[in-house]
């Protein structure tokens, strides 16, 4: 398990190192977001969900985020994938709104962040700009879900803030190898990314590829609506693909074992972008973990199924909240006693 899990980071370094990429600086310098598909996300989100879009920075990197809800409910945080945004989550959105805290940032380098040739997108770097925000604009401790590259995010977050993570989700996460490849992972291990669209026919495959439920219905609608976006992030998107994993340390993932958050692995059980089988290594890494495999769906099950996604999500929060009510009790009523045999004047021969 250990050399499974610690050659992720060896085999993808190495099909990067041997895919010959050579970022244009020039057009990574000079590249600015369409302002067109921004105007129509703003619209969407705050027409669809009710949620306010708000920015700040963290050192020179502005962070855009979404944050609405139920004031008053237990705050959640939604971190999207690669090749994405936080409107990923749009779909999702409604179905969680009225009990849950909503926090959806887009990560620095997406969607409405800034993205900054002089800066660093390592994976550390992430997270490391992810807990600054984190700590400052959300409570104390809250729910943590993850898609695909999020995924990967959250778990090392998971990790590195266990106070401040309530649970875990990994949905169709980042960061191990099933016992099978799916096409996609075959050909990143050679250092290609086919999330990485150059024209419009490879954002059709994308969409087609990403989707199982709806396929067809969900690739039609979102085709032309991320076409000119997707296609002129092309050399943005390539350079954050081999970003995140430079220099990390080949055993980064194996850390996940460490975690012990109540954790859901939720995957679709058709996803063609990272096998199914990779939901048994997670299982494997955090033992304590449940399952959930979503008939049906694809790589993007809250886009595809969002109902379907957000009872499975809080049926898990309401058992691991639960779980958690029960241990602070049984803590308490221990420090107690323990309390109670601290004060007792006790001679012992």
């Amino acid at each position: 398990m250990s050399n499974s899990v610690k050659s992720y980071i060896d085999v993808l370094s190495e099909g990067m190192a041997n895919s010959n990429y050579v970022p244009n600086e020039k057009l990574l310098k000079h590249w600015k977001p369409s302002k067109f598909t921004l105007a129509l996300l703003h619209r969407v989100h705050g027409l669809a969900t009710g949620m306010q879009r708000r920015s700040t920075y963290i050192n020179s990197q502005k962070i855009v985020w979404l944050e609405g809800g139920n004031l008053h409910g237990e705050p959640l945080l939604l971190i999207h994938g690669f090749a994405s945004n936080k409107e990923n989550w749009i779909m999702l959105l409604p179905f969680l709104a009225k009990r849950y805290r909503l926090f959806v940032p887009d990560l620095p380098g997406w969607g409405e962040s800034t993205f900054d040739f002089a800066e660093s997108y390592r994976i550390e770097d992430q997270i490391s700009r992810l807990e600054m925000w984190a700590n400052r604009y959300l409570p104390e401790d809250f729910h943590v879900v993850g898609s695909s590259m999020g995924g990967g995010i959250a778990a090392l977050f998971a990790v590195r803030q266990p106070d401040q993570v309530r649970s875990l989700t990994l949905m169709n996460a980042l960061g191990v190898f099933g016992d099978q490849l799916t096409y996609f992972e075959r050909e990143l291990q050679q250092g290609r990314n086919q999330l990485v669209a150059e024209r419009l026919t490879d954002v059709v495959y994308m969409m087609s590829t990403v989707t199982s439920y709806r396929r067809w219905a969900l690739t039609a609608f979102l085709a032309p609506l991320m076409y000119q976006e997707l296609v002129s992030r092309q050399h943005i998107n390539m350079y954050l693909s081999h970003q995140l994993m430079k220099d990390a340390d080949s055993d980064v993932f194996e850390t996940i074992a460490t975690i012990k958050q109540p954790t859901l692995i939720m995957w679709g059980e058709n996803d063609r972008i990272l096998h199914p089988s990779c939901a048994d290594v997670f299982k494997q890494l955090i033992p304590h973990s449940d399952v959930k495999i979503l008939r049906g769906a694809g790589h993007l099950p809250m886009v595809e199924m969002p109902a379907v996604t957000a009872r499975s999500l809080q049926k898990f929060w309401r058992n691991s909240s639960s779980q958690l009510a029960s241990y602070v009790t049984k803590k308490k009523q221990l420090d107690d006693v323990l309390t109670k045999v601290a004060q007792t004047d006790v001679t012992y021969t």
